[in-house]
């Protein structure tokens, strides 16, 4: 994955996107600098409006990042979720007890049981 440095480098020169298979976040950053960029030289936008652009585009790119982590973190804990589930069930499937049973609801609902009488 290329920095947002090089991606800036690679919009201001007019170069290709600099990895085909950047990340969405990336890709929309070169594509919005190299737009802002090419508005600036044609002279269609001044340099303060340009920064303030180019400001508003990196906040847009954070977001972005900020919202794919999210998601990645939340896929990570949903996929332990599932292997503690099939592990603790497979436990159980291959010795049947009580206890075995009581791990299986301690990770499906990530509380440990009461013991009988408490």
């Amino acid at each position: 994955m290329k920095s947002v440095e090089e991606i800036t480098v690679a919009a201001f020169d007019y170069n290709v996107i600099p990895d085909s298979d950047l990340p969405a976040a990336e890709q929309l950053l070169w594509y919005v600098l190299r737009d802002i960029y090419q508005r600036f030289r044609t002279g269609a936008i001044t340099k303060e409006t340009g920064e303030a652009e180019k400001n508003r585009a990196m906040m847009m790119y954070k977001s972005n990042v900020a919202i794919r982590e999210s998601w990645q973190r939340m896929a990570k804990r949903q996929g332990d979720l599932f292997l503690n589930i099939e592990l603790a069930v497979d436990n159980y499937r291959l010795n049947r007890t009580l206890e075995n049973a009581d791990k299986c609801l301690e990770v499906i609902y990530g509380q440990t049981m009461k013991k009988g009488g408490d």
